[in-house]
């Protein structure tokens, strides 16, 4: 393993696997998990497509690390990213009394959120929503942060511009574009600094007591477009901050939510359920992934290519009917969180 870990290797790489995962209770059943990396030399990326059990509890369904130094000396020099749903007063980083009378951070700061991820390359696309293991729970404080490891190094450079924030450690460059409504009330998204993390959160509970039930699960939607890249790819973090905002995100919850991003690696789109936590379908550049059960069975993954109709999605922009869903005449629920015009040409947005 060490051997491995020490060997060289040609940058970028991407590493690509599935698993089968059980789920207990109620909502038992199998879920077919895929898992993404990608690597350059000062950082990484990497998802899983789906919580494991019905909220994500320690799991990190996004995580990515950087290097602010080449190469980087120790852990140190690493700043880690990831996301976290967090309910009632505990807090990421939060001090606790320790052993001995010490004082020491909360080891054990439970996700409660249940998340759908997609990658390509340094882009990804979350989408998340309350675990079924707070139903029927009071609770008074609820927040959604993507959660920067910065209590060593803070970055040097900050931009918030047109709903994206935009960080560059050294030579590598994080946007982070974040949006959230509760039961057809917009949440608006901030960047504080809290216990030395740097957070891009939206407070989903605040101030007042909510008794979380299924229809309330149903209309807490948030979700967040990630990118990352370093200065070898993209030149000055001026650019990078110009691609990123040539990108465009639609996210749309009527009956079920759907969200299409056209990232700097191309389009992601994922088709879901917040109540079922189920996925319809995800597809990159418009190709549905496949199943992964049928190389779990046994089967020969190529044995999709016999149906090819219908796994390929071409969409110029999803559908948008606020003059109908919802009027007094259809009184039906909608949350329009991204609505970004279509981009003038297909593709790549990053820079060759």
């Amino acid at each position: 393993m060490r051997d491995f870990a020490r060997a060289l290797r040609r940058y970028p790489f991407a590493m690509y696997a599935t698993t089968d995962a059980g789920q207990a209770g109620l909502r038992g059943g199998v879920k077919e998990i895929q898992t993404r990396a990608y690597h350059q030399p000062l950082y990484a990326l990497a998802t899983t497509s789906d919580t494991w059990f019905d909220q994500a509890g320690q799991q990190a369904t996004l995580h990515a690390v950087l290097g602010r130094t080449a190469p980087p000396r120790s852990w140190r020099d690493r700043i880690p990213i990831w996301h976290k749903t967090m309910a009632g007063p505990v807090d990421q980083g939060a001090w606790e009394p320790a052993p001995g009378g010490q004082m020491a951070e909360v080891g054990n700061v439970n996700d409660v959120g249940h998340y759908h991820s997609l990658q390509q390359g340094g882009s990804a696309l979350v989408l998340g929503a309350l675990g079924p293991a707070l139903l029927d729970k009071e609770i008074s404080a609820l927040k959604f942060s993507v959660i920067f490891g910065t209590f060593l190094h803070m970055p040097e450079e900050i931009v918030e511009e047109n709903g994206w924030h935009f960080l560059r450690f050294g030579e590598v460059y994080v946007g982070v574009r974040a949006s959230a409504m509760v039961q057809e009330r917009k949440i608006p998204v901030h960047r504080v600094v809290k216990h030395g993390y740097l957070r891009i959160e939206g407070p989903l509970i605040e101030g007042r007591t909510v008794k979380v039930d299924d229809k309330f699960r149903e209309w807490t939607d948030y979700g967040y477009v990630f990118e990352i890249a370093s200065r070898a790819e993209c030149g000055t973090f001026a650019r990078f901050r110009k691609e990123c905002l040539a990108c465009t995100w639609e996210f749309y919850h009527c009956f079920y939510r759907t969200s299409r991003y056209q990232s700097r690696h191309g389009e992601l789109q994922i088709v879901d359920s917040a109540a079922a936590g189920t996925v319809r379908f995800m597809a990159i550049d418009g190709q549905i992934e496949p199943r992964v059960k049928l190389a779990a069975t046994g089967l020969n993954p190529k044995l999709i290519k016999l149906f090819p109709d219908g796994r390929r999605v071409k969409q110029q922009r999803l559908a948008y009917r606020p003059d109908y869903i919802g009027s007094p005449n259809y009184p039906t629920a909608q949350h329009i969180l991204e609505a970004d015009p279509a981009p003038p040409t297909g593709g790549s947005l990053a820079r060759s």
